[in-house]
C-alpha cells in the first residue's frame, strides 16, 4: 500500500482507493482469502492515519458475482463479472481468447452471441444483488476482440444491460487497464455504451485498474478529452456515497 500511496502523492492525487478482489469460492487464485479481510482493512485504516493531510485513502472491494456480500460495507463496492460457468467448470472470460472460444464451443456449440447474452445477464443480476457504488469494466467480454461491437444485436444487448443496471447503480468506471496492458486502444465501456449512460443520466469515474504504480495514470489525460467529446461534464466534488465524497466524477 505504501508504494501505491507514495506514487499517487507523486502524481498529485487528492485520494486513492484500494479495490482488492473479495473472496469468491471458485476464484481463489486472485481473490483475497477470507482470513485476510480483517488484515486488509486494518492496513487501510493505518495507511489512512499515516498519510493524513497528504492524501485520502479509501478501502473498497471489487465484488464478483459469486462473492459473498460483506457484513460491514466498505468505503465502496465495485461490481464486476470476470467468469462464467459451464457445469462445475469456471471460465475466466478475461483470461485469454482461447478460454472465451472454448466456453462458446462447450456450452453453446460455438455460438458467441449466447456467451454475450449470458455475460450481460450475469452483470445485471450481480448489480441488482450487490447494489454497488460502481459498475466495473462493464463490457469486459470484449477484451480479446471476439465481439463485433458494431453488430446491431450486440449493441442492443449491451446498451440494454447498461440501462437495466442503472436502475440500481448509476455510476460506471471508465477503465483504462486494458490500455495499460496493450490489449486495447480505448477504455471500457465502448463509446456507444457511454452515450447511452449519458443519455439516461448516468455517471462515470475514471479508474486505471492499474495493479502497478507506473500505470496509475494510464490514459487519464486522454480520458478527459474522450468523455468531453461524448458530452460528459466534470464534477470534481461529487459524492460516490456517504463515505466517499469530493471525488472527480463525470456526468
Amino acid at each position: 500500500m505504501d508504494t501505491m500511496i507514495r506514487a499517487a502523492i507523486g502524481y498529485g492525487f487528492r485520494a486513492i482507493g484500494f479495490s482488492e478482489h473479495s473472496y469468491a469460492p471458485l476464484q481463489s487464485s486472485y481473490c483475497m482469502p477470507p482470513e485476510k479481510t480483517d488484515d486488509y482493512f486494518r492496513e487501510i485504516r493505518e495507511a489512512r492515519e499515516r498519510y493524513k493531510g497528504k492524501i485520502r485513502v479509501f478501502g473498497g472491494f471489487e465484488l464478483d458475482k459469486d462473492s459473498e456480500l460483506p457484513d460491514d460495507r466498505p468505503d465502496y463496492i465495485i461490481a464486476s463479472v470476470h467468469e462464467l460457468m459451464c457445469g462445475d467448470i469456471n471460465y475466466p472470460v478475461d483470461w485469454s481468447e482461447s478460454i472465451q472460444r472454448e466456453l462458446a464451443e462447450v456450452k453453446y456449440g460455438g455460438d458467441m452471441f449466447s456467451v454475450w447474452q449470458e455475460y450481460y445477464g450475469e452483470v445485471v443480476r450481480h448489480v441488482e444483488r450487490s447494489r454497488p457504488d460502481i459498475i466495473g469494466h462493464f463490457d469486459l467480454i470484449t477484451k480479446y476482440s471476439l465481439v463485433d461491437e458494431s453488430d446491431p444485436g450486440y449493441m442492443e444487448l449491451a446498451a440494454g444491460a447498461a440501462v437495466r443496471c442503472m436502475e440500481t447503480c448509476d455510476t460506471f468506471e471508465l477503465n483504462t487497464g486494458a490500455i495499460a496492458r496493450h490489449l486495447r486502444t480505448v477504455p471500457y465501456p465502448a463509446d456507444f455504451i457511454l452515450r447511452k449512460i449519458k443519455e439516461k443520466g448516468g455517471r462515470v469515474i475514471i479508474t486505471s485498474d492499474c495493479h502497478f504504480p507506473d500505470r496509475m495514470t494510464c490514459w487519464f489525460s486522454e480520458a478527459e478529452d474522450y468523455l468531453g467529446a461524448l458530452g460528459f461534464r466534470q464534477d470534481p466534488h461529487a459524492d460516490l456515497n456517504e463515505k466517499v465524497k469530493d471525488i472527480e466524477i463525470w456526468y
